[in-house]
């Protein structure tokens, strides 16, 4: 890869939604975008609601940006951070939708258990149409389906979709209300852009909850530990009610308490002495370096939903025994890309619950096309039991 490296001399590198990397990457991250800027000649145009405070030296693109953001008025902040259960909330937010029932609704949660039990609670399992699911519990063929659907609603048509962050970005949807369980401030202002997002209302509201489990520990903690909502939960105490203006301001503040110290960038300083001294060592230098971190106990498994992912996995298999090299690469590449559409990602103990798609492969299992009615439902995706913790990735 090395040998390639020279090509980026005087690119133009766009980073979109670059609030995606993890904080303790923040001076990492500056330290080597400025050599490429240094040494490589290159540009970088950063693309981002949020506005992270990685780098230390950037130039707005857009004259009195501050202008524009004070006339923006599309939503307003809300927060009710005293702990909830689960059937609390959902018990409170029926009530309140009885009295609103022309209003459509986003809830955003943290994790997938979290996600179904109160989608399954307000949907009474599915049985009331007007409720939709959608997380990486999904086989992405069935996440796509549902955003096609609610991209496409007939005017008039009010849904209500219990989600958890994969709507955060990438997608077109617009609801009059948004109720996120609290996460990252950057994480509750990309939610808040699903709310009046075509600006055809007067107002949308966005509301944060604090949503707890049984034994009174958040969802959130559990996802992004506790420094990070901390951070986040004493700026909403401050403020009960944002007006979307000065979500700008908000943020920088949220940016500017992370950077003070609260969070730790040992990791950023070890690499970047690991780059300066070129050591590649797999355990503590370059090497062990992953911006997305692995999942390491999670693996695939193959949903045969359908004919059509049934006939990929016979074909799959009959690639595999091609004997010239490159033929047999470029075969299984090809069929990879669209099997990837009926493969979520669990728990290797989860995974070990079916059946290995080949004898002796611990990395690959399956759910055969005559065990799908058993172990997958089209609404909410892969079956689970209490036991079954899962998060979104």
């Amino acid at each position: 890869m090395l040998k390639k490296f020279h090509v980026i001399t005087k690119s133009i590198i766009l980073l979109d939604e670059v609030q995606a990397i993890p904080i303790e990457y923040y001076e990492l991250v500056n330290y080597a975008i400025q050599k490429l800027t240094e040494i490589y000649d290159c540009k970088i145009i950063l693309m981002t609601a949020t506005k992270p405070l990685i780098f230390s030296k950037t130039t707005e693109l857009l004259e009195n940006y501050q202008d524009y953001f004070s006339r923006v008025n599309r939503t307003t902040l809300f927060s009710n951070l005293d702990k909830t259960t689960v059937e609390e909330f959902c018990d409170l937010f029926g009530r309140n939708r009885n009295r609103e029932p022309e209003k459509s609704y986003l809830i955003v949660c943290n994790t997938i258990a979290q996600s179904l039990k109160i989608y399954n609670i307000l949907s009474d399992y599915g049985k009331k149409d007007e409720y939709k699911y959608l997380s990486t519990n999904l086989l992405p063929v069935h996440r796509k389906e549902i955003l096609k659907e609610l991209e496409n609603l007939k005017s008039g048509k009010k849904m209500i979709l219990i989600s958890t962050q994969v709507v955060e970005a990438g997608v077109d949807l617009d609801f009059d209300e948004v109720i996120r369980d609290i996460g990252p401030l950057d994480s509750i202002i990309q939610c808040a852009g699903r709310c009046n997002r075509k600006w055809d209302r007067e107002n949308g509201n966005v509301i944060v909850v604090n949503m707890v489990d049984e034994k009174g520990r958040s969802y959130a903690s559990k996802v992004y530990g506790s420094v990070i909502i901390n951070i986040t939960r004493e700026l909403l105490v401050k403020r009960t009610k944002v007006p979307e203006n000065e979500f700008e301001q908000l943020i920088q503040e949220y940016y500017s308490s992370i950077l003070s110290g609260k969070v730790s960038m040992q990791k950023s300083s070890n690499l970047k002495e690991a780059l300066k001294m070129l050591d590649f060592d797999q355990e503590r230098g370059v090497g062990s370096f992953s911006l997305i971190e692995e999942n390491q106990n999670y693996i695939n498994l193959y949903v045969e939903y359908d004919d059509y992912a049934a006939s990929l996995f016979d074909e799959f298999k009959k690639a595999k025994n091609i004997e010239d090299l490159n033929e047999r690469r470029n075969n299984l590449k090809e069929i990879r890309r669209e099997m990837l559409n009926y493969t979520i990602s669990v728990p290797e103990k989860v995974a070990r619950r079916y059946q290995q798609a080949f004898p002796g492969n611990n990395d690959f299992f399956i759910i055969s096309k005559d065990d799908v009615e058993r172990y997958y439902d089209r609404k909410t995706g892969l079956k689970r039991d209490e036991d079954f913790e899962m998060f979104c990735f």
